[in-house]
């Protein structure tokens, strides 16, 4: 497994809400797509040091709580961050993070 095979609790939570057209209904290829990345991932639950983190950045900056939660999880595990939501994650010390659409 390589880093990209490690997720949150909340990027799957995200990626299976997040799966529906405009029109609010389920692409049925997109589900399967959703379902197969998230089987083949090691998804990380909110630990103590998770927890720790978390408080740490929503007392230090105006970060929303899930945005938080996933940054935790990746500063608590030494993990990189592949998103392209930049801006939601700048200026947080030792995080690393990856825009897959600027590689």
């Amino acid at each position: 497994m390589n880093l990209a095979d490690y997720k949150s609790f909340l990027s799957v939570l995200r990626l299976t809400l997040g799966n529906k057209s405009k029109s609010g209904k389920t692409d049925k290829g997109t589900e399967e797509q959703v379902k197969n990345f998230i089987s083949d991932s090691i998804i990380y639950d909110i630990d103590a040091d998770v927890l720790r983190e978390c408080v740490n950045l929503r007392r230090r900056r105006k970060i929303k709580t899930p945005d938080a939660i996933i940054a935790a999880t990746a500063l608590a595990n030494g993990f990189t961050i592949i998103t392209n939501n930049e801006k939601d994650f700048a200026n947080i010390k030792g995080l690393k993070i990856i825009n897959p659409y600027k590689l």
